[in-house]
């Protein structure tokens, strides 16, 4: 069974190597089309970008302090130790902001600050994953998008706990981001957007428009970005808070608890990310339709009247 995994693991990063040139080489392909130089420069700036990515697990287990590993147990003088060490770390922590960390009570409001500070983070690249896969409504910009965000994301949490997760926790995280960029890849084909967006024109303002020549065309347009921004948005939750599990653990859970918190965590976060990001889309979506309407009324308008004149 073990070498059966490691042969359906070795088959998905295959898959998932060829799915990245072929986003690449379409967003390539695409730059190359405005101008060449441009091309060149798209193409070598995602080099950089997917070297980054590649060589920052490297740079995690290099740089940032190896994790304190809880003990199987939550008692005993092993655990008394781990819970030392933890605490002696977290005294160097800088942002921290408590005096005294000895009991086992200070530990856990040390964590506690540590994961209030990591959420704002978490948060902070959902919301960038929102509107920049919303706004840009390609598969290939959005796979490229997420993996930046997300990558930069598990440095960010790890920095705050000043501790990397295990190589095997790191691994699995990495496999996760690479799931999460293809699924966002893949959100411009789903079928479930395209149920979602029949379901939801409401949201937009579709049903109140529908009489206006386009306008219910506009609300399909602006459902199906909100929608695809919120799918992005929650991956980008779930994989930031799995990293946030593995940084401030102090206990050992298996990795399906693990990833049904995540997933628990991330839906209650979700909700004001979409109300605050989908609310600024769509006051931005209607305020460039409502000019486009009036120009395009105004124009024959001065028209007719310069001829009447």
């Amino acid at each position: 069974m073990k070498k059966i995994l490691i042969l359906i693991a070795i088959g998905l990063v295959i898959l998932f190597v060829i799915f990245i040139i072929n986003q690449t080489n379409q967003l390539v392909a695409f730059a190359d089309r405005l101008h060449p130089t441009f091309g060149n420069f798209v193409f070598w700036t995602l080099i950089v970008i997917y070297s980054i990515i590649i060589g920052l697990p490297f740079y995690l287990i290099i740089c940032l302090p190896k994790p304190l590993i809880p003990p199987p147990t939550n008692s005993g003088a092993r655990y008394d130790r781990y819970l030392t060490s933890l605490a002696l770390r977290l005294k160097k922590n800088p942002n921290i902001k408590i005096n005294e960390i000895a009991s086992l009570n200070d530990i856990k409001t040390a964590l506690q600050q540590l994961d209030a500070l990591s959420d704002v983070t978490i948060k902070t690249a959902a919301k960038r994953a929102f509107i920049t896969t919303a706004i840009s409504q390609n598969g290939a910009l959005d796979t490229v998008a997420i993996l930046i965000l997300t990558a930069r994301l598990v440095w960010d949490v790890a920095r705050i706990y000043n501790q990397r997760p295990t190589v095997a926790e790191l691994i699995w995280l990495y496999t996760n981001i690479a799931g999460t960029a293809f699924i966002a890849g893949q959100l411009e084909d789903a079928e479930l957007i395209e149920s979602a967006t029949a379901g939801l024109t409401e949201l937009a303002g579709g049903s109140l428009l529908g009489a206006i020549p386009g306008a219910g065309a506009a609300a399909n347009i602006l459902t199906h970005s909100l929608i695809t921004g919120t799918a992005n948005a929650w991956l980008i939750l779930r994989v930031g808070c799995i990293t946030k599990h593995y940084c401030s653990n102090i206990e050992i859970h298996s990795r399906k608890q693990i990833r049904h918190s995540a997933m628990l965590q991330a839906s209650e976060m979700l909700a004001r990310i979409v109300f605050e990001g989908g609310k600024m889309i769509k006051d931005k979506f209607w305020g460039v339709c409502k000019d486009k309407v009036v120009k395009g009324v105004r124009i024959p308008f001065l028209k007719r009247k310069t001829d009447n004149t």
